[in-house]
């Protein structure tokens, strides 16, 4: 099946597929930012978020992994390492969507939609990270986990995962964050010594969140992260990357 949809023109199956905004970093507003210990934005609805792990510099980067049509990436650097982190300390990158642009997803019902998460990154340390989605129900927040993993340092890599629909969660229909990607850089032990939660959805548990984080990207000053191409879908295939102009972006 989807051999026969990406066939179609090798772009738009039925109309728009990315949920999210800005998949390929070209929008930066803000500029870069450097000396970052605390929870900000840089590339365009892209939130960064920190607690007493390092400091560390967002920036928008033109390597790219060649021949896919891409021009920038999002280059998450750190530039004051923290080799140990204490038990409360994190580091993660994350997108939010708002409750009312999230509906389609049928979240909370028998019908709750699977969602593919497809993206090109690169990174100073093999090794594994939890990916996160996150629903927020106003109520309480939930969680599913994937782990992926860093096969070839200071290599582009394509990473491609499919969550289960959540039919527990009903996200309000309102501007509020409504569900949440969370990519975990570094955290300490009360965010990893639990079990992450691949199998399923659960009320949202810190010590399951980043339990299949090795990288430790604040443990050196040398470390990065690049990610491009972040393409958010229904469904449970992967389709190729959907570019829209600047403008629309």
């Amino acid at each position: 099946v989807a051999a026969k949809l990406t066939s179609v023109n090798g772009q738009a199956v039925g109309g728009r597929r990315r949920m999210n905004i800005n998949g390929d970093f070209r929008v930066m507003q803000r500029g870069t930012q450097s000396g970052v210990t605390s929870s900000k934005y840089c590339i365009d609805r892209f939130k960064f978020s920190v607690s007493n792990c390092g400091t560390w510099t967002m920036s928008q980067d033109t390597d790219v992994p060649t021949g896919k049509g891409f021009t920038t990436s999002y280059k998450i650097a750190c530039s004051s390492a923290d080799a140990s982190p204490a038990a409360a300390d994190y580091v993660d990158t994350r997108y939010l969507f708002e409750g009312k642009d999230i509906q389609h997803l049928k979240f909370g019902t028998s019908d709750a939609e699977s969602i593919t998460v497809s993206f090109w990154v690169k990174c100073k340390k093999t090794g594994t990270f939890n990916l996160n989605l996150n629903t927020y129900t106003g109520s309480g927040t939930r969680c599913t986990s994937k782990v992926i993993t860093i096969s070839s340092a200071d290599t582009w890599e394509e990473k491609s995962v499919t969550f289960p629909g959540d039919t527990s969660a009903v996200i309000p229909d309102d501007r509020t964050k409504g569900l949440g990607l969370i990519f975990w850089l570094d955290a300490g032990s009360d965010y990893k010594s639990g079990t992450s939660p691949t199998s399923g959805w659960e009320a949202l548990t810190a010590a399951n969140r980043a339990a299949d984080t090795t990288i430790a990207l604040a443990d050196n000053t040398n470390n990065y992260m690049n990610i491009t191409g972040l393409q958010i879908e229904v469904g449970s295939f992967k389709t190729a990357y959907e570019f829209w102009s600047y403008r629309e972006e």
